[in-house]
């Protein structure tokens, strides 16, 4: 239950901490922005709030303005932390781009940086965006936060498709007209009004490094980072039951007797699957910190308020999005005293191949053109573009060239670029903004030269998270015992039955004469390979089902991997894939509605189960063709499914009966 309780004051709520203004003209600001800091000067206004750390430096040609926290970590080299020595070398290099960009490649943080002249103005922000940056081109505005420039001018919306949709498929629209935002690895040149790209066209420079010196480096640099952060901060870690924190506590070592670190939770008997898996957080943190102890902090949710109309409309300006408003007053409470400096670690998701399994190694952008598609014919993205998907194809596929996707050099995955610069640049930065009101947010992750090595891993090591685990084992060997998202350490987990197996019925059965005899006696064994189904040309007969069936030999979630390559939409209503569980059907779709592979995650089958795969037959349709068109591609892997999970797929034709199964 929400309690109401009294806030300190109303403006415990601030409105756009850290946030910064500026404007090539000399921008009259209206009273909401009373409580920043204003300074005009020959290349233009600049204004902050004065919790945004600042760095100004004018010269005779060119005006520097550095706005957040950052971090000079060049590789063996010593760190640097003093924003304005950093500057100095921002200035040193800004005669010549490359040198410049070599300077950005090193430096952590979550910044924008301004270089402007009477000529030119040419804005960057730090590595993932975590500093988000929204460009007005039309009047030459840059500010922190979207809703600044409807503060500014009044504004219509933009008739853009794209910046309706949600931040991760928005690509640089927004909803406001002529205003856009920042992407990672970009600078935006305000004269030409276009953002040009300056990273990931280049090989990975750690390509061909040593695995061993990449681990070295990698933890070298973390270390020096949160080294040199904890002199100038107490810093306070989120941990949870995740690898994510695990890694970063780990890599925490030098400094954990200084650290604060936090855990939010709810009750396990509140039901739902988010509460069971928070509750799940508490107790494997609970684990660590018995062994690893540091000062801790539990913020439970029984203990959020409701927050006054006028505090939710600030929140509404200081975040495009609502992330977990719950916990703000939480934090403000109880960590913003100890700590204004968050130490976290979820953009380590850029190097995990999160979109591996579109990734099609000899058309690279065929991958991202079917994940794209698939995201915009999801029912929740289908009800925002109103059947115009052939328009929000159009300006994606505009969006892709504008930001220059075609220069990403081969080291680069354009499913990995897409990640790191579209759904962690926009979608998660304004988490970031969102709660600014308690503390800032700092990620040693957040660097290109670390990134650069995370992705230089090989794909297997990505997908099994070896290159993370190996960073545990280097540093806190012993950190690696306990669970990953499981409450059970490994020796608790080795004690387990073994892991549960699917494994086919020995005979696979086809009822072929179902409607040429109109009787269903008749079933045929067939032998074919158990990890594929096709239909032989001589059964290609309406209403014929060829079938597979698979026993369940344990509980557990299955996940099961589907592919079929036809891709005919004037195929539709000949061959239909079906999945049944217990006789009863779970999930189907016609063969020529999707040619990719796709998943459809099952969970809580018990023993005894029966799965049945089959291909139904709906029109007489005997030709070598079909039998080429109905080849399906098998596999069934175990899958544990998190408490209240339900069954999902992401083919956006695959339509589930019954998701509560």
């Amino acid at each position: 239950m929400t309690v109401v309780r009294e806030s300190a004051s109303i403006t415990d709520i601030e409105l756009y901490p850290r946030g910064f203004i500026f404007s090539s003209a000399n921008e009259v600001l209206p009273k909401i922005f009373g409580h920043f800091t204003r300074h005009t000067t020959p290349f233009g206004m600049f204004a902050h709030h004065a919790s945004a750390e600042v760095a100004v430096r004018l010269t005779e040609n060119y005006g520097f303005f550095l706005v957040g926290h950052v971090g000079y970590v060049p590789v063996d080299q010593k760190p640097i932390f003093d924003s304005q020595d950093i500057l100095d070398r921002i200035i040193g290099s800004n005669e010549d781009l490359n040198d410049l960009h070599e300077v950005l490649y090193n430096l952590s943080g979550r910044y924008a940086l301004i270089i402007t002249s009477q000529a030119s103005t040419r804005v960057y922000n730090d590595a993932h965006g975590m500093r988000t940056v929204y460009v007005d081109k039309k009047r030459g505005i840059v500010s922190s936060h979207l809703s600044m420039h409807t503060q500014l001018h009044r504004r219509s919306k933009s008739e853009c498709l794209l910046g309706k949709l949600p931040l991760a498929l928005a690509w640089d629209k927004t909803d406001v007209q002529d205003v856009e935002a920042l992407i990672p690895n970009h600078y935006y040149d305000l004269e030409s009004g276009k953002q040009v790209r300056f990273f990931l066209s280049e090989p990975n420079r750690y390509r061909s490094i040593p695995y061993e010196e990449k681990l070295r480096i990698f933890s070298s640099t973390w270390r020096s980072l949160i080294e040199g952060y904890a002199n100038l901060h107490p810093l306070a870690m989120s941990l949870t039951g995740g690898l994510d924190s695990r890694v970063s506590y780990a890599l925490a070592k030098s400094i954990r007797s200084e650290l604060n670190t936090f855990t939010y939770t709810t009750s396990a008997t509140a039901g739902t699957a988010w509460s069971k898996s928070l509750d799940k957080d508490r107790v494997i943190v609970e684990q660590i910190l018995a062994t690893f102890p540091s000062k801790h902090t539990i913020l439970h949710k029984h203990d959020e308020r409701a927050y006054a109309p006028v505090e939710l409309s600030i929140m509404d300006l200081n975040s495009a999005g609502q992330h977990g408003r719950w916990i703000l007053d939480l934090y403000m409470k109880e960590i913003s005293p100890i700590s204004r400096m968050h130490l976290r670690a979820n953009l380590l998701e850029t190097a995990r191949n999160y979109y591996a399994r579109h990734y099609n190694p000899s058309a690279p952008y065929d991958g991202l053109f079917t994940l794209i598609t698939k995201s915009l014919t999801a029912s929740r993205t289908q009800r925002v573009i109103a059947g115009e998907l052939d328009r929000a194809i159009d300006e994606t596929n505009a969006a892709v060239e504008r930001l220059d996707y075609g220069r990403i050099h081969e080291d680069y995955s354009a499913l990995d670029a897409y990640y790191w610069e579209i759904r962690m640049g926009r979608w998660v930065a304004e988490v970031f903004n969102e709660t600014d009101v308690a503390f800032d947010t700092f990620i040693p992750f957040n660097v290109r030269s670390l990134i650069d090595i995370a992705i230089s891993v090989s794909d297997e090591f990505k997908n099994s998270n070896r290159f993370f685990t190996d960073l545990i084992n280097t540093t806190e060997p012993a950190l690696n015992f306990y669970g990953v998202n499981d409450t059970s350490n490994l020796y608790e987990q080795s004690l387990r039955q073994p892991a549960v197996s699917v494994k086919e019925v020995k005979s696979a059965k086809f009822d072929h004469l179902d409607t040429y005899v109109s009787s269903n006696s008749n079933v045929v064994k067939y032998e074919q390979d158990k990890s594929e189904l096709q239909v032989p040309i001589k059964y290609l007969l309406k209403d014929a089902k060829f079938i597979k069936r698979y026993a369940i030999t344990g509980d557990t979630g299955l996940s099961l991997r589907l592919f079929n390559k036809y891709d005919n939409p004037r195929g539709r209503g000949y061959i239909r894939l079906n999945v049944n569980r217990n006789g009863k059907l779970l999930a189907h779709d016609d063969i020529a509605n999707w040619s990719e592979p796709f998943v459809l995650n099952i969970p809580f089958l018990k023993e005894g189960d029966e799965i049945v795969i089959e291909l139904e037959v709906l029109k007489n349709c005997a030709s070598n063709s079909w039998a080429t068109a109905s080849r399906t591609e098998i596999q069934l892997d175990s899958w544990q499914a998190r408490p209240g999970a339900k069954i999902r797929t992401d083919n956006p034709y695959l339509k589930i009966e019954n998701s509560e199964e």
